[in-house]
């Protein structure tokens, strides 16, 4: 397999799609060269050994990376309601979500992706929290974010990705909002990553599909964004206030007792 894809002819500029689908076998492969598979200590090891073929599909997507950032779409939307009053104390400003790995055009953000470092199954409360409640709330924030910069937009045109990892095991999340103001999120099922260099030709190909579809949407939403900030508008976005806020936990209650309970 090593020297099947070693032969490919791919230009990273020329043809970026092929030249990561090779790479990406290339590295994976190269994982149990002359060893056995390495165990990680750490997500950022998880995330840049066996995962960085994700972080290496912007390439296709045209779009850039951060990692370990707070999220500023998180941010604004947390901090909607915060204004400088005469009747009431300054609220505290709540930091944005923090994503392990985001995927932004320009400033916009449009995808966001979750790791842990160990697999406690798909009913995990790490992964249940990561897939249905955190990614889920910062992806709608990206379409609110998108929705507030440019007036022109059409939020049913934009569609923002998600990746939750559990150790060896992947799912994926598109979300988007062509139902009126209900946010549509679709879920794909847990896909495994080989661990043995046996496994490679059965499981690594519907990953790298995965992967390469999100970088897809991505560059679609990227491509739109483009479109509508070269659009001119003399009025502001009425669809903008249709959209629900992002649902916010409220903060824990100090549950020290007084003194005088004591």
């Amino acid at each position: 397999m090593y020297d099947v894809f070693k032969n490919i002819e791919a230009d990273r500029h020329d043809d970026p799609e092929l030249y990561w689908v090779k790479e990406s076998v290339l590295d994976y492969i190269e994982l149990f060269y002359n060893t056995n598979f390495a165990m990680f200590n750490s997500e950022q090891d998880l995330l840049d050994e066996v995962y960085g073929f994700i972080k290496k599909s912007r390439r296709i997507s045209k779009t850039r990376t951060e990692t370990v950032t707070g999220s500023r779409a998180s941010a604004e939307t947390k901090n909607k309601t915060r204004f400088l009053g005469t009747m009431e104390m300054l609220r505290r400003q709540i930091p944005g979500d923090l994503a392990d790995l985001s995927f932004l055009h320009k400033s916009t953000e449009i995808g966001c992706l979750e790791i842990g470092l160990s697999d406690k199954g798909s009913n995990g409360t790490k992964e249940l929290q990561e897939k249905s409640l955190k990614a889920p709330i910062m992806m709608k924030a990206f379409v609110i974010q998108a929705a507030s910069s440019f007036p022109t937009i059409d939020i049913s045109k934009v569609e923002t990705v998600g990746f939750v990892i559990s150790g060896m095991w992947i799912v994926g999340l598109k979300m988007r909002l062509d139902r009126g103001s209900v946010a549509l999120l679709v879920t794909t099922k847990r896909l495994k990553m080989p661990e043995s260099i046996e496994e490679i030709s059965a499981l690594l190909p519907p990953v790298l599909n995965l992967v390469y579809s999100h970088a897809q949407t991505i560059k679609k939403t990227a491509e739109y964004i483009d479109d509508v900030s070269t659009s001119v508008s003399f009025g502001s976005n009425s669809e903008l206030t249709l959209i629900p806020p992002c649902f916010v936990p409220l903060a824990k209650a100090n549950k020290k007792r007084k003194s005088e309970e004591i």
